[in-house]
Formats: structure tokens, C-alpha cells, sequence
């Protein structure tokens, strides 16, 4: 039984994939095994997988079912104590497991949530990920920091309970990570371990680029779905009114996109998803001023 297992979902990422695990293969900790779900790919990951003849990468095939639902598969094949995750398009830092079994070991071994920053590498240039710094509770922080999967993680039997919602594919890791954070104490280590690649074919990216209504909408139903159904227990920490400024002020970000475009028919939906949480929002300087600049630039279009 290794002390970590790693999971990865993959989907299509014959041309990425040897970095991620080219990345746990130079891990100085080496008690581990890589669990690989392959979500129904269409093109080559199962060959660009099978290159790596190490014992400790293991290879799973799925009808294609979205992340989440391959990541529950991850872990109900998983037999390390604790379980880290790594997308099929990020990579580990050398030092990352051995840190955090340096880190947890520190601990006793406490059964908590731990997580590391991220290095975020874009186009334009690089950053480190939001670090937690108080006074708020760790979940607070959260939901509005948006933790980098590859940064988790967490004692196997916290997941016996709780897994991601296989109905999501948008959102679906922090509906997981926050559930987890209300009920678990929460360790920051110091220091990047993780590189997150942000590239062209990230769902994220499509969202912002093309005002994808389908995809935002879809993320406010995750949003939602954690409310609706686990609202006793996230509650008093996180609360329906700071659901409806979240989910509020996400709709205004896509709707000042949408009139900086132009794109009148958007703009519409898009405000009026955001007044739907917070109605009392239609009299603000700030929409006015919006649908000013909305109708402006749809007539210069």
C-alpha cells in the first residue's frame, strides 16, 4: 500500500500527458502510484501512456462519463493512505510529495485537508496561486480563491463520503473541496509544489473567449446543486446570501464582457441571470452604466 495515490483524469491528452507523469516519475518520494483514468479519449493517450513501463502507473479505461465521474473512479481504485490529484495538463514540482509528506509527517499524520499553492503559467507570463492568510475560515477563503486541484491533498477516508458530483463537469471540484473544508481542520504549506498550465483548450478559457451561456449557466447549477443539498452543512460558514453576491457578481463579469463587446443578446441574458440573485441590484449606477456601454458599442458594431 503506498502512502500516496495520485489522481489523474484524462480526456484526449496524447500530446500532454508524458509531462504530468514525466513529472511523478521525478518525484524524490517515491512511495507512490499513479492512477490514470482515461475518460473515453478519441485519440492516442492509451499508446502515450503505455510508453511508461513503471509498476506504480496504472492505466484505466472508461466510456467517456466527464471528470468528476472518472475522478470517483480514481479513487475507488486508490490504495495509498493519502490522495493527491493531478490533471492530465499540470505537472508536480520535484519536491512536491516528498514536502508533503515532510509536512503531514509534522503533523502527526493529523487527518486534515492540506494544500500547496500552485505556480499558474499563462501566455503571458507566470504567478503563484492565492495563499490563505486569515482570519476568515478556510472555506470562506475558498470559495473565493478557487483552489488548483493539483495542490490537494487528504487521508483516503475523508473521500469514503464525500466524492465529486458526477452530474457536473463545471465547478465540480470545489462543490467537493468545500464540503470537505467546513468539516476538516486545513493546512497551508509555504511554497509552489505544482505548475497549472492555462492553454487554449482549458474549458475556462472557451467560457471567457466566447461567452459560453451554456457553460456559465452550467456552472451556477453546481453552485446551486452544493446549496440546495448540503446547505446544513456548509451553513453558518458559507450562507445563501453569499451564494447570491457570488453568483451575482459572476453573471456582471460576464455581462460587462458582453457589453465591451457589443453582443446585446448576451448582455440581456447575462444581466438578467445576475438580477435574479440580487434584483435589488437593478436600480445600481453600475448596471445602467453597463447597458449604456452595451448599447453604444452594439450600434458602433
Amino acid at each position: 500500500m503506498p502512502f500516496f495515490s495520485i489522481i489523474t483524469p484524462a480526456y484526449n491528452r496524447e500530446k500532454m500527458i508524458a509531462i504530468t507523469i514525466n513529472s511523478v516519475l521525478a518525484q524524490k518520494f517515491t512511495d507512490w502510484e499513479l492512477i490514470i483514468i482515461d475518460d473515453g479519449s478519441k485519440d492516442k493517450t492509451r499508446e502515450a501512456v503505455s510508453t511508461f513501463e513503471d509498476v506504480r502507473i496504472k492505466y484505466f479505461y472508461q466510456n467517456n462519463a466527464e471528470r468528476s465521474a472518472a475522478r470517483n473512479n480514481g479513487i475507488s481504485k486508490a490504495t495509498g493512505e493519502f490522495i493527491c490529484f493531478l490533471d492530465s495538463d499540470d505537472e508536480y514540482l520535484p519536491q512536491h510529495l516528498q514536502t508533503f509528506y515532510d509536512y503531514i509527517a509534522s503533523k502527526n499524520f493529523e487527518a486534515a485537508f492540506y494544500y500547496a499553492p500552485s505556480i499558474i503559467k499563462k501566455h503571458s507570463g507566470q504567478t503563484v496561486s492565492l495563499m490563505y492568510d486569515g482570519p476568515e475560515h478556510a472555506a470562506q477563503w475558498a470559495w473565493h480563491a478557487l483552489l488548483q486541484n493539483c495542490g490537494v491533498c487528504m487521508p483516503r477516508e475523508f473521500l469514503d463520503t464525500h466524492q465529486f458530483p458526477a452530474e457536473f463537469n463545471v465547478w465540480e471540484d470545489m462543490h467537493l473541496w468545500l464540503r470537505l473544508l467546513v468539516q476538516h481542520k486545513f493546512y497551508q504549506l509555504p511554497e509552489p509544489l505544482a505548475v497549472v498550465h492555462y492553454h487554449d483548450d482549458r474549458s475556462i478559457n472557451n467560457m471567457f473567449d466566447n461567452l459560453d451561456t451554456r457553460h456559465i449557466d452550467k456552472y451556477a447549477a453546481c453552485i446551486n446543486h452544493l446549496f440546495e443539498n448540503y446547505g446544513n452543512l456548509l451553513a453558518p460558514i458559507l450562507t445563501l446570501d453569499m451564494r447570491n453576491q457570488f453568483l451575482f457578481d459572476k453573471y456582471m463579469t460576464f455581462a460587462e464582457i458582453a457589453a465591451q463587446k457589443g453582443k446585446l443578446d448576451k448582455f440581456k441574458y447575462l444581466l438578467h441571470r445576475a438580477l435574479y440573485y440580487l434584483p435589488q441590484k437593478k436600480y445600481s449606477g453600475y448596471v445602467w452604466k453597463l447597458i449604456a456601454i452595451c448599447l453604444r458599442n452594439a450600434i458602433l458594431k
